[in-house]
């Protein structure tokens, strides 16, 4: 995807413009930083002092509820169902409503960023649909946890990196 337009969403609700300054297509993840920088700068989530959840463990997610619910904050549960040990350690989970969210152990401690991995499915399409209710996996897209530690690596490199060139503006002749 092309980012043509991107804001962030501040606490009281204004919106900054910003820009991706980097992407990790093998974590699935990009980074934005606000352009200009912000008259007061925001108070960041520790990654270093990260949790490691145990199978069946809570986290809590904080989300935004989108345009229909006022961009009001949120707190979603979500429970750690499995945990990957390759190609890197992910915590899978079921809920789809924290996607793009951080997640915290209920002792505060940051766990890390709830993505949808996307891989290739290995049924049909039919058979892929039908079993879909009951196990996404079959869709080729498993919601995990990416944790912190990972991400942290990657947050280094993103800290001294400049903007992604913007796409060309196209004029039809």
């Amino acid at each position: 995807s092309k980012v043509k337009d991107l804001k962030l969403r501040l606490h009281d609700g204004t919106e900054a413009p910003a820009e991706v300054v980097l992407r990790d297509k093998d974590l699935g993840i990009a980074f934005v930083r606000p352009s200009p920088a912000l008259a007061q700068p925001v108070k960041p989530v520790d990654l270093s002092a990260a949790a490691a959840p145990a199978l069946l463990d809570l986290g809590v997610c904080i989300n935004r509820l989108g345009k229909i619910g006022n961009w009001e904050p949120g707190l979603f549960l979500l429970r750690v169902d499995a945990k990957l040990s390759k190609p890197r350690t992910l915590y899978v989970h079921t809920n789809l409503t924290t996607l793009g969210c951080p997640v915290f152990a209920l002792d505060g401690k940051i766990i890390g960023l709830s993505i949808m991995r996307i891989g290739a499915s290995e049924s049909d399409p039919f058979s892929a649909v039908m079993d879909a209710a009951t196990n996404l996996a079959n869709l080729g897209a498993l919601p995990v946890i990416l944790p912190a530690d990972q991400i942290l690596e990657v947050a280094k490199q993103a800290l001294e990196a400049k903007a992604e060139p913007k796409p060309e503006a196209k004029v039809a002749s």
